[in-house]
């Protein structure tokens, strides 16, 4: 019995999930940020407005060339950029705007870090049920699917309230929908990020990058 126990216990202990291979397998199915197209559909319902607010994203990044547009009920924006050289247009108005660009993060572009392990640090992950590990960080605490190679969770706590993030994916692993729930002493609002679109941008035509 004692050479059972003694066996099973470095049988986990070698079978043991790391840090560094969730982070590497979850670099193998990402899209690098400067080749990827992805069109999202973002609704958003709170509390003080329950019938919610939806918005299409649009952003396509190709190197230094970025194409982006953003819809709203009240605004369209479109923002093209290429090397140092940025041109805004209302979508409703018309009107285009240029500009030298100084490298900050369009608003697009803040919805596109699918990997929250990137930042931060992080413990060892910890078996939890079956193939789930939890993976505890400063602030928050993310639930990786080791046979399936996946965030599936991500839960963040801080001085404002809790917040959750579920990721949905199709039949071949592909991510479809991520669900965020935020929850505080005065408000609970629902965010649901429909993917509609997420590849590499190299079919998207280059003429669409001039300024």
């Amino acid at each position: 019995m004692k050479l059972f126990l003694v066996l099973a216990f470095f049988a986990c202990f070698a079978n043991a999930l790391t840090l560094e291979e969730v982070r590497s397998e979850l670099k193998k199915t990402a899209i690098p940020q400067d080749s990827l197209e992805v069109n999202l559909q973002v609704s958003v319902r709170f509390s003080a407005m329950p019938a919610g607010q939806t918005m299409k994203i649009m952003h396509v990044q190709k190197g230094e060339k970025i194409y982006s547009e953003i819809r709203m009920p009240f605004a369209e924006t479109r923002t093209v950029i290429n090397g140092n050289q940025m041109k805004m247009i209302d979508l409703k108005t018309k009107e285009i705007s240029r500009a030298n660009y100084d490298g900050e993060f369009l608003e697009s572009q803040k919805w596109m870090n699918w990997n929250p392990l990137d930042s931060g640090n992080w413990q060892a992950p910890q078996f939890f049920s079956e193939d789930v590990y939890k993976i505890q960080g400063d602030s928050a605490i993310a639930f990786y699917h080791a046979k399936k190679k996946r965030l599936e969770k991500l839960e963040m706590e801080n001085s404002a309230g809790h917040s959750e993030m579920n990721f949905v994916y199709d039949a071949n692993n592909k991510l479809k929908q991520i669900s965020i729930s935020v929850f505080s002493a005065e408000e609970e609002m629902k965010i649901s990020i429909q993917v509609m679109t997420l590849r590499n941008s190299k079919n998207f035509p280059d003429k669409l990058f001039e300024i």
